[in-house]
């Protein structure tokens, strides 16, 4: 999930100075700090639980061949960015709510599975958000 949540942390951060939609530059706030928050709980939880042995590993998706969501965003225009940012983001947040759901069926301990619940919940609710905001398409 960290890696998942820190390419999350490097779209909203790409610029979100740039974000036109009020609503939709309150909700990249929202995503940097809730995101930064779970990062470090999960950090702290790693590091407790000391080296690794490979045996707690999951396959979980990769973006594969998709191009770099934060070039994307740096290279799209001022009018269309909100459309590019939304377009990114909303595939983003489906996949971590889709890993949250995978590492509640098997995570063992009470603490991950209230995290993976919640990061499930927030993550639905904040597509559903965007999907509410007028934003317009990018334009070619």
């Amino acid at each position: 999930m960290t890696a998942h949540q820190e390419r999350t942390l490097a779209i909203v951060r790409a610029a979100p100075q740039r974000v036109r939609e009020p609503r939709l530059r309150t909700l990249v706030a929202a995503i940097d700090a809730t995101e930064t928050d779970e990062v470090a709980q999960a950090r702290r939880w790693i590091s407790a639980a000391g080296p690794d042995t490979g045996s707690h590993r999951h396959a979980h998706p990769d973006p594969g061949d998709t191009p770099d969501p934060v070039a994307l965003l740096r290279g799209t225009p001022e009018a269309g960015y909100d459309a590019a940012l939304v377009a990114v983001l909303v595939p983003q947040q489906r996949q971590a709510a889709a890993l949250a759901r995978a590492h509640l069926a098997v995570a063992v301990a009470p603490a991950v599975r209230d995290l993976a619940r919640r990061i499930d919940e927030s993550r639905t609710a904040q597509i559903r958000l965007i999907a509410a905001l007028p934003v317009a398409p990018p334009t070619p």
